[in-house]
């Protein structure tokens, strides 16, 4: 089932906190948590402030790997290398994409894939380009453990499958003739 959390209804300056991913910033000048920023418009920002100074990496861990992923982002400033990466749970880079657009700029894309870990969303190292995650939607994969009632049908059926077998041994050996 997709989910979907709109951070532009979230108070300017609150951290966000999920049970589905967390949140963090990576590389630069900003370190930690990162904050809803009303800097244009509401959003989860590259950084812990209001302003500068900002991190090169906005990163989203989610808890359970991810099927489908989109998501919406303000852009506030372009250096020719804003990009958003993907990646499984063993950090190897799944897809990647350029976030366009000069000046204050929207971006929403639309990731299908199995095994997404993580969603990066990189300002090419700049400290002074703020950007923010204003939503992002994300289906998680159907867990790989069986459960329960599965595990007893099959059960069942093995079961059912061996006792055939037999009643078919004691009926071959019945018919021999002495």
């Amino acid at each position: 089932m997709a989910v979907t959390v709109d951070f532009t209804t979230l108070a300017p300056g609150s951290t966000v906190s999920s049970a589905d991913f967390n949140a963090s910033l990576r590389g630069g000048f900003s370190a930690g948590s990162p904050i809803i920023n009303n800097w244009g418009s509401n959003g989860l920002s590259n950084s812990t402030t209001s302003a500068y100074p900002t991190a090169y990496f906005l990163d989203i861990d989610f808890t359970n790997t991810q099927t489908l992923l989109n998501f919406n982002f303000n852009n506030y400033g372009y250096n020719g290398s804003n990009a958003w990466f993907t990646y499984d749970a063993s950090g190897s880079l799944l897809e990647s994409g350029a976030l366009s657009g000069s000046g204050i700029s929207s971006y929403y894309a639309s990731i299908f894939g199995t095994g997404i870990s993580r969603l990066s969303l990189g300002n090419g190292g700049r400290r002074s380009w703020l950007q923010t995650l204003t939503s992002i939607t994300y289906d998680t994969e159907a867990s790989s453990v069986p459960e329960p009632t599965s595990i007893a049908l099959l059960g069942l059926g093995l079961a059912g499958l061996s006792l055939e077998s037999s009643l078919n041994t004691i009926s071959s050996i019945s018919k021999k003739p002495s």
